[in-house]
């Protein structure tokens, strides 16, 4: 009982990490339109950008309809043998010390890339952004640097 707790807390602290630190610039070369945020708990939310700019960040209500999907355009039911929402991988960039990338289990050939916002760097032991101090970028480019 406790390792599923101490998954599900993981889970919830990876998320906070993602969306709080990082700070991703999520609408760059993208199309207008809504996306899944695949950083999510469950993907209940999702965001709508124009002009590559992040407009609004919006939530799944419905409790029948809980999941956002990109390829839908908009909330559905808990599907057993399809969900977008699974993270499979998460790599670092390796020529820039800020960058790293999500890849997800049931769309294994699409790789979604995020960033860092300074002063936070992606540790590559950790699988997270941490502050500049605390990172190694050996070869990687330090953003902090120019």
């Amino acid at each position: 009982m406790s390792t599923k707790i101490f998954i599900i807390v993981s889970f919830v602290l990876f998320e906070f990490i993602l969306n709080s630190i990082c700070k991703i610039n999520i609408c760059n070369n993208k199309s207008n339109g809504f996306y899944t945020n695949y950083t999510s708990l469950n993907c209940r939310s999702y965001y709508f950008c124009f002009n590559e700019t992040l407009k609004k960040i919006l939530q799944c209500k419905n409790q029948t309809e809980p999941i956002f999907s990109s390829y839908r355009q908009r909330c559905i039911a808990k599907n057993l043998f399809y969900n977008e929402c699974y993270l499979n991988n998460i790599t670092e960039d390796n020529k820039n010390c800020a960058w790293f990338s999500i890849q997800l289990l049931t769309i294994p050939k699409k790789t979604y890339h995020y960033s860092c916002l300074y002063p936070f760097l992606f540790d590559l032991q950790t699988k997270e952004c941490k502050h500049y101090s605390q990172v190694q970028c050996n070869q990687r480019f330090e953003p902090k640097d120019v």
